[in-house]
């Protein structure tokens, strides 16, 4: 800048300044206040696995729709177990198992409003394990799974012969087993001795009496008189001649006893005839005997 005739002049501009280089980076500032976000929708609920209720039941009880398995206990007596109603029940299932072995005693499943179970009035629980699963359908109880066998079991002293045969206690070999409604009897004794002229049968336990009305729904109706229960066998120690017989139900032919298992002979016709314990066995001999029926109280 300058003057010339007494005026401010300006000179000629500068060349450009090429700008310097860049600084150092400053430090991070503080970090922010967090933000007040919306809550997002509910996610779906997981397929996660659900805790069984399990209960023990010794005495009269109606399910209800938090039950799921019922181990049922009758060693103190026989009871009711009530079904809710099938109608409002919103259970899967119910799992009934019965824990105990005291046959005297019996479960009873009962319904509501005269619903049925599996098409039937009541189901029954009377030998342990056995276990019934049951759904509703919306208006009664349908069965998806019963289960009703027991391994054999050595009972030498519930099956006992009538007056007229007298066993040794060691010489008894008697052994049982349920399958479905059926008691199967597997049996091997040797006379002490016989007297009398009284027919040969064996008594059944209390828990084990025939169910006399469907008895003829469980043995092939080939004979004219009687149904054929098993086979009862005599073998001869003197190593004599095989005789074969027939062990008929008591029920069949002498009115409504079906506490009763009586062996008789098949003959022609065919007929039967019944045989003393004198005429079928004497002292010493060894026999076999077998028998299936079914048992009054037990369900299919």
């Amino acid at each position: 800048m300058g003057v010339e005739n007494g005026h401010l002049t300006t000179g000629p501009s500068g060349g450009s300044v090429p700008p310097g280089p860049t600084g150092p980076m400053g430090n991070t500032g503080a970090t922010g206040l967090t933000g007040a976000g919306l809550t997002g929708p509910t996610g779906a609920t997981g397929a996660g696995s659900s805790t069984l209720s399990v209960l023990t039941k010794t005495a009269n009880y109606t399910l209800t729709d938090a039950d799921d398995v019922i181990l049922v206990d009758a060693t103190g007596g026989s009871f009711t177990l009530t079904l809710h109603t099938a109608v409002t029940a919103i259970k899967k299932s119910y799992r009934i198992v019965r824990v105990d072995g005291v046959l005297a005693n019996i479960v009873t499943l009962a319904t509501t409003g005269g619903q049925t179970i599996g098409g039937g009035t009541g189901k029954n629980l009377a030998t342990i394990n056995e276990t019934w699963e049951l759904i509703p359908d919306g208006a009664n109880w349908q069965v998806v799974l019963h289960r009703a066998e027991t391994p054999w079991s050595a009972h030498s002293t519930d099956f006992t012969p009538t007056a007229g045969l007298t066993i040794g206690a060691f010489n008894q070999f008697f052994s049982w087993r349920r399958k479905g409604k059926m008691l199967q009897f597997r049996g091997t004794f040797s006379a002490t001795s016989t007297s009398g002229a009284t027919s040969g049968s064996f008594n059944l336990p209390a828990w084990a009496q025939i169910d006399i009305p469907v008895l003829p729904n469980y043995n092939a109706p080939t004979f004219a008189i009687g149904v054929k229960l098993g086979v009862f066998t005599k073998i001869l120690n003197a190593g004599g001649a095989i005789s074969h017989y027939d062990v008929l139900s008591r029920a069949q032919t002498q009115g409504s006893d079906g506490g009763t298992v009586l062996v008789s002979s098949l003959g022609s016709a065919p007929t039967y005839s019944f045989q003393n314990w004198s005429t079928i066995m004497a002292a010493g001999d060894f026999a076999n005997l077998v028998f299936d029926i079914p048992v009054l109280g037990w369900s299919e």
